[in-house]
């Protein structure tokens, strides 16, 4: 899908319905993207001086986010890899996650990691199956309480 495509889709819905596409979108394509400069991961900081690693669900939104002639490059990584690998990171860094749908979106969906895994595991239930969320559930349990 172009990016112009992709903006058409998200136009004209509030954030909540903007939330849901994205989550969608990651679990249909099974892999989400975010920043990267030379192997680490980019993150911002806002006012409050609280990190945070902006997510997209496709490529051509997350293409159109790094400044031009920088090291910063727009990287993929499968949900699953995110859901027991990086949502424990994100967590004990107590690093938010900003969801930007579209470039010219004004407002941005922040979550935190725990919420935003379990958001994405509802969807895997929904559009899935109840025995992978399951699965992911239990396996994201046994991480965060080690």
């Amino acid at each position: 899908m172009s990016s112009k495509e992709l903006q058409a889709l998200f136009n004209n819905k509030n954030d909540n319905e903007k939330y849901d596409l994205v989550l969608k979108r990651m679990i249909k394509q099974d892999n989400l993207w975010f920043l990267d400069k030379e192997g680490e991961l980019v993150f911002y900081t806002n006012e409050e001086r609280k990190n945070f690693v902006p997510l997209w669900s496709d490529e051509e939104l997350a293409l159109s986010n790094p400044p031009t002639n920088s090291n910063i490059k727009a990287v993929e990584m499968d949900v699953e890899t995110f859901l027991l690998q990086f949502t424990v990171f994100l967590f004990n860094s107590q690093t938010q996650l900003v969801i930007s749908p579209t470039p010219n979106d004004e407002q941005m969906i922040i979550q935190n990691a725990l919420a935003f895994a379990r958001d994405l595991i509802e969807v895997i239930r929904v559009e899935q199956s109840e025995e992978k969320a399951l699965y992911y559930l239990g396996e994201l349990k046994k991480i965060i309480k080690m």
